[in-house]
């Protein structure tokens, strides 16, 4: 049928084989770092045209960065990852790796904070309480952590700084009021975009960022993510993957409860991206129905996480048109392990997704 769903996207030397990406998803498929079975197969059943990346997400880069012991830790993992970086391209779609960064946040099983006030100020407190030393061994361990990525065959190196990660906080201005170098007007956050750039060695260099957090004025935020992006440009970096929501704070951002895309997000990250041309622009949350998009600009991709959670061909069906064949999500909330208080990915729509492991 053909679609922009599956039109190529052209940056550069790369020709990417769709529109389509695996958001990057924490499956919980990991056992004290290194990857589960499971993981292979999760990555195996979401891949080719018209799907342009596909990341393994939540890679950390050291073991008191994980948010959660069933986390994929980089140097455990690093035979498994290199496997599943090659079964990834070898279906045309270029493997991707998002690495994280956290302090210990300590998040709660509840959805949404009711005081938000005083997890703000919790957050805030982090922030301020980091000594400079351990902020640049993180920054060192993500650098460090996209040189390896790349030597393990991953194609799009992606930093976390979305959902409350270290890198969100602290290019957040309502949490963050250091006055040293890694405060959001000191020069550590563009000094390892730099080094990351370099890290990459001419592989797709990815930023997440917060289009919105909810803790600010909307256009103060949009603003914000504006300036990021303006920051990102002058450091090479090639992809913008837009989300939104902090976890600690409300859940609900990050995982809108709506059936379909948002229209007032997905409009504002498509005006982004207009404003942000020199590099691929990725506009991801609640994807799982394709057509309400008419079109999309030339250098936009469109993320997708619970639509391929439940239904693996979802890409394909969508460029098809083949729509009432799609397994949709039901929003049973079964993908949200850490709340239920399960160790990894489950789906009330596809009951194949979880951990051999797991007991029902």
């Amino acid at each position: 049928m053909g679609s922009w769903i599956d039109s190529p996207l052209i940056y550069g030397k790369w020709q990417l084989v769709g529109r389509m990406v695996l958001a990057p998803i924490n499956t919980g498929f990991a056992v004290d770092g290194k990857p589960t079975p499971d993981l292979m197969r999760f990555h195996s059943a979401r891949v080719g045209s018209p799907i342009a990346i596909a990341y393994v997400g939540n890679v950390v880069t050291a073991m008191d960065a994980a948010p959660n012991p069933n986390t994929v830790i980089l140097d455990r993992a690093t035979d498994d990852l290199t496997r599943i970086a090659s079964q990834i391209e070898s279906s045309g779609t270029l493997p991707g790796i998002q690495l994280a960064n956290s302090p210990t946040l300590l998040p709660r099983r509840n959805w949404r904070q009711y005081d938000e006030r005083a997890e703000l100020a919790r957050l805030s407190s982090i922030i301020a309480s980091l000594r400079r030393d351990d902020l640049h061994r993180s920054f060192s361990e993500l650098v460090d952590g996209v040189r390896k990525s790349v030597q393990l065959g991953f194609k799009v190196i992606q930093l976390h700084a979305a959902h409350g990660y270290l890198l969100s906080l602290l290019l957040n201005p309502t949490l963050n009021a250091r006055d040293d170098d890694y405060g959001t007007r000191g020069s550590a956050f563009s000094d390892l975009l730099d080094r990351a750039r370099v890290a990459a060695s001419g592989q797709l260099l990815a930023l997440r960022i917060n289009l919105q957090s909810g803790v600010s004025a909307e256009l103060e935020e949009l603003a914000q993510a504006d300036a990021i992006g303006e920051l990102a440009a002058k450091s090479g970096v090639d992809i913008l993957d837009l989300s939104a929501g902090l976890y600690t704070v409300d859940r609900r951002r990050i995982y809108p409860g709506s059936i379909g895309l948002p229209m007032p997000y997905l409009l504002r990250g498509l005006q982004f991206a207009l404003r942000h041309q020199h590099c691929i622009v990725t506009v991801s949350g609640n994807l799982t129905d394709t057509r309400g998009v008419a079109d999309i600009p030339k250098n936009v991709l469109l993320g997708a996480a619970r639509a391929l959670i439940a239904d693996p061909d979802f890409a394909n069906k969508s460029s098809r048109g083949d729509h009432d064949a799609i397994h949709r999500c039901a929003r049973t909330n079964w993908c949200h392990y850490f709340s239920r208080r399960r160790p990894s990915l489950e789906c009330g729509v596809n009951r194949s997704v979880k951990s051999e492991g797991v007991k029902t």
